[in-house]
């Protein structure tokens, strides 16, 4: 990943620990959030690379996540599989199912 100059210019890398697979980047309070399929992780550095923090992992009962968007200090996060969507506060404990899609309905 990385940055430039809205001008185009100084394109430079991002340092960020732990990217496997990512998707759904997302921006929020100077930090990047991205989800990594891969590893079955939500992460988030600070702008600069800093501060890597993993919010949600597999040890939480995450399959690969697709996508992710920020509202109110809470993540939201899809699972394919599942045909679920899921929440948690951006220190990522409280961890709640808030949608699933009942295909026999």
């Amino acid at each position: 990943i990385h940055h430039n100059d809205l001008d185009g210019a100084n394109i430079a890398p991002i340092p960020m620990p732990g990217l496997a697979d990512p998707h759904g980047i997302k921006i929020h309070n100077n930090q990047i959030n991205w989800v990594n399929t891969g590893t079955k992780e939500i992460k988030r550095v600070d702008l600069d690379g800093s501060n890597a923090t993993t919010l949600v992992d597999g040890l939480d009962g995450l399959v690969p996540p697709r996508e992710i968007t920020i509202h109110n200090d809470q993540v939201y996060w899809t699972d394919d599989q599942a045909r679920t969507i899921y929440r948690a506060n951006l220190d990522g404990v409280q961890i709640l199912l808030t949608c699933w899609l009942d295909l026999m309905a």
